[in-house]
């Protein structure tokens, strides 16, 4: 089922190609925080892990992709808030559906230093429903879902929405 749903997902992110930016005003447990504790991920270096590993500190999760140009101009202000924030919040971007190889490449060429996963079957993709990428999930510290965003933020907009995160995480 897992693969049926990625397929679903992969087939829509390549209709809608990185789409513009939108928010969705999504806040609290509509069912996505627990889809999204249940999956199994790898660090790009092949690391199990999980995003309830993220529990006990606020987390900004950006799922991305390598071919998505709106991503890659969004990268470098991600890093930027992550070097000025990142000791209070934790910063993961998520590469969805790419070759990790190739994105830690990529990764490492664009000086990205925020944690990076890799979900090469798309399930986080499937998991937040998500429709196109960039989009920016905001986790408070019990790891439940307070905020996305989709569409490159500046690095403006995401100190912003990191300064409300840190306001509502206990």
């Amino acid at each position: 089922m897992v693969g049926w749903r990625a397929a679903v997902a992969f087939a829509a992110a390549l209709l809608v190609a990185c789409g513009g930016a939108s928010d969705d005003g999504s806040a609290g447990d509509d069912g996505r925080t627990a889809a999204l504790a249940e999956l199994q991920l790898t660090t790009l270096s092949g690391e199990a892990v999980r995003v309830t590993d993220l529990r006990g500190t606020p987390a900004v999760l950006n799922v991305w992709q390598q071919t998505c140009a709106p991503c890659k101009i969004e990268m470098p202000a991600i890093e930027q808030v992550h070097r000025e924030l990142g000791a209070r919040v934790r910063f993961v971007g998520i590469d969805s559906q790419d070759d990790p190889a190739k994105a830690a490449e990529f990764a490492a060429d664009a000086g990205i230093t925020y944690e990076l996963w890799s979900d090469e079957l798309g399930d986080v993709f499937a998991a937040l429903d998500l429709s196109t990428i960039p989009t920016t999930v905001f986790l408070d510290a019990g790891g439940r879902i307070v905020d996305s965003h989709t569409g490159a933020l500046t690095a403006d907009e995401l100190r912003a929405r990191v300064q409300n995160l840190l306001k509502e995480s206990p």
